[in-house]
This record gives C-alpha cells, sequence and structure tokens, in this order.
C-alpha cells in the first residue's frame, strides 16, 4: 500500500504547530531553491524529488531541531543536482 506523500502544505501546518514564533522566510526560499533545482527529477517511484526534501523536513521538524538544521535539510541534495 502506497505511503501518502507529504505535501509542502502538510509541512507548513507543522511548523506553524511546532515553531509558532519561528520566521519561516529562509526555509521557505530553501524550498523555492531546491524545487527549482530538482524540477524534473525524478526517484524510482516516480514521485518528484522535492518529496524526499519536505519529507525530510517534516521528520525532523516532528523531532523540533532548529530552524538551520530544517533548511540544511531542505538543500541535502541541491549540489547533485
Amino acid at each position: 500500500m502506497p505511503t501518502k506523500l507529504i505535501t509542502w502544505e502538510d509541512l507548513t501546518q507543522l511548523l506553524y504547530k511546532n515553531y509558532p514564533e519561528a520566521d519561516l522566510s529562509a526555509l521557505t526560499r530553501a524550498y523555492q531553491f531546491a524545487d527549482k533545482a530538482h524540477k524534473g527529477i525524478t526517484r524510482r517511484s516516480g514521485e518528484e524529488y522535492i518529496y524526499h526534501c519536505i519529507a525530510t523536513v517534516y521528520y525532523l521538524a516532528e523531532l523540533k531541531v532548529d530552524m538551520p538544521t530544517l533548511i540544511a535539510a531542505m538543500l541535502h541534495d541541491v549540489p547533485e543536482d
């Protein structure tokens, strides 16, 4: 049974819950940059690669790591692409 893809909207809902005072502008810019860098790239499953980055940040946000770590997680595969 396939799992539901975690979307940017899912992530932002979690961020507003777990980081109510945080300025999310840098993470939003990191997402936009990663989305552009990964445009047209898919995983073996066929899903767009950006969903991997979003899910990585989501799982770290569940652990309430700091914002610089979340930004780094969003960008972790950009150098490859």
